[in-house]
């Protein structure tokens, strides 16, 4: 791996062993990968064309050795459930980080993205 590896990425590792194959079996999912992918250039932003609040686990679905190249994986959460004691203790260590919903400004949504996204180390 060559990297030292974050804790967001050991926790993702650890959980896509636990339930990759959960998730596959239970949703009878098939993974179609492009040949053309090119997982070079970095970082990598992956968008969701509809609102699931199950979106961020099903990049588990993924095989191992592109899930591997992405991780550490963040993914945006409303401020709603990132406040929320117990949640939090689930989803920060997958890497979860809060938005706020109701933004007046673009640099209000987003701007914890663009800062993770400047961040290469995250």
């Amino acid at each position: 791996m060559g990297k030292r590896m974050s804790f967001v990425r050991i926790m993702q590792h650890i959980f896509y062993l636990m339930s990759h194959h959960i998730i596959k079996f239970s949703l009878r999912a098939r993974i179609i990968v492009p040949k053309n992918l090119n997982l070079n250039k970095r970082p990598v932003i992956i968008v969701a064309n509809h609102v699931s609040k199950v979106d961020p686990f099903l990049v588990t679905l993924l095989p191992f050795s592109i899930f591997c190249r992405l991780t550490p994986i963040r993914f945006m959460t409303a401020e709603y459930y990132y406040n929320q004691w117990l949640i939090r203790q689930i989803i920060k260590p997958l890497g979860a980080y809060p938005i706020r919903k109701l933004a007046w400004t673009l640099d209000e949504l987003l701007g914890p993205t663009m800062t993770l996204l400047k961040n290469k180390n995250t």
